[in-house]
Parts: C-alpha cells; structure tokens; sequence
C-alpha cells in the first residue's frame, strides 16, 4: 500500500505547484491587460495628436488665409477719399476686429498643438515657452539630443514642462527654474528644478490644484517613461522617456 504520508506529500506539491502556476498566469494576464491598456491609451493619444495637427492645419490655412485676405481688400478700400468719413471709421473698426479673430485663431490652433512643435521641434518649441515665462522667474535651458523623437512624445514632453512651469509660476514662488533634455542610450532624459517653496507630490495629487501633476503621471505613463519627484530647496523632477 502506498504510504499515506507519501500522498498527502505529492497532494501538497501538487496543490503548490498548481497555487504558483496559478499565480504565475494571473500575474502574466495582468501584465498583458495592463499592455494592452497602455497601447491603447497610447494609440488614442497618437489619434488625438494627429486630429489636432490637422485641425490646428485647417484653422492656420484655411480661417487664418481667409482672414488674411479680407483685412487685404478692406486696407485697399481703407482711406480711398471716395468713401465717406464713416465709411472708412467703419473699415479702421472691420480691420481691428479682423485683427482680434486672426489672433484667436491663432491661439486656438497653438492649444491644439504647438506650431512652434511642428516649425521648429521640441528645442524651438520649448525656446517659444520659455519666453512667456522669462517675466516671472530666471530660466536656465540646455538641450542635447539629435536623435528623432515622434511629434506624439514631443508634444507631451511640451505639455509636461509647460504644467511645471505653470506650476512653479502659481504655486512655488520660485524666481529661477532649470531645464535640461538630454539623449543617451536610446532614452531621452529631462531634468526640471525650480528654487520654489516644494511639496509633497501624493498628498498634492489628491488636491484640485494636483490635477496637473496627475496628467503629468498618466503622460509619462502612457510612453512607458518614468519620473522621480524629491523636494530639497525646491522641486526636482527627473524623467526617463524610452525612444
């Protein structure tokens, strides 16, 4: 006869043979499900990307063109001595208002995707930024990287600094910020510090005011990158994007 501790040996080897096994295809299943979300969120955002590149195109060529050519034909009408006094104040006003919609216009086609990322790349991009914020602190910038990187992550790496900007502008009370993008080893590493009063990056996620810093996570997320956060004397942020 078999021995029955010899059984119920095998029955325990078994039993945690099959528990690791289990464990093992759970924690595959869920790596593949959180791939799996990872590309398609990654998708919808290349999707996002190109839709606004278009539409940003369309109101840059199309509304801005036409624009440009009415204030073209009402300056040619604009002082004939013909036309009576209000006639021209009526053109002077049409001009002006021309004006005010070619500049919405252009601002609504620069909040769907930077025209500066499409003229100039990141570097230029990122220059255009840092000349808004000039007047509220000092900015140190050095950019290294002459690998090419997809508009896709160059428009998140753009919208990831212009949040800590407006971060340290709102928020941190700093007077300088440094930045710093640098390629190496197929990954792009940025570098963002201000002088600013810090903070405790989990407790300010659950905030209002940590919606930002919480579309920064999923950004980061979203292109397999990865950042640290640590406060001394300010704010550090150290990214690491795979390209």
């Amino acid at each position: 006869m078999i021995n029955l501790e010899l059984i119920i040996v095998i029955g325990t080897v078994i039993f945690l043979l099959l528990s690791l096994l289990f464990i093992f295809l759970a924690y595959e299943f869920r790596k593949k499900i959180n791939r799996d979300q990872k590309e398609f969120y990654k998708s919808i955002i290349q999707c996002e990307i190109s839709e606004r590149q278009r539409i940003a195109k369309e109101i840059h060529d199309g509304i801005g063109g036409l624009l440009g050519m009415a204030k073209f034909h009402l300056s040619n009408l604009n002082g004939i001595k013909e036309l009576h006094l209000l006639q021209n104040i009526e053109i002077v006003n049409s001009i002006k208002l021309i004006d005010l919609a070619t500049e919405e216009s252009r601002n609504i086609s620069n909040e769907l995707l930077p025209a500066s990322i499409v003229r100039f790349g990141l570097k230029g991009a990122v220059q255009d930024l840092i000349k808004i914020y000039k007047t509220q602190f000092n900015i140190d910038y050095y950019f290294n990287c002459n690998c090419d990187i997809n508009i896709t992550l160059q428009a998140n790496m753009y919208r990831i600094i212009n949040e800590l900007l407006n971060n340290s502008r709102k928020y941190a009370n700093a007077n300088n910020v440094e930045i710093d993008i640098v390629a190496g080893f197929n990954k792009i590493l940025m570098h963002y510090s201000d002088n600013g009063i810090g903070f405790d990056f989990n407790q300010m996620k659950q905030t209002f005011e940590g919606n930002g810093l919480r579309n920064i996570e999923n950004r980061v997320t979203l292109f397999n990158g990865k950042f640290q956060y640590s406060n001394n004397n300010g704010s550090i942020y150290n990214f690491e994007f795979i390209v």
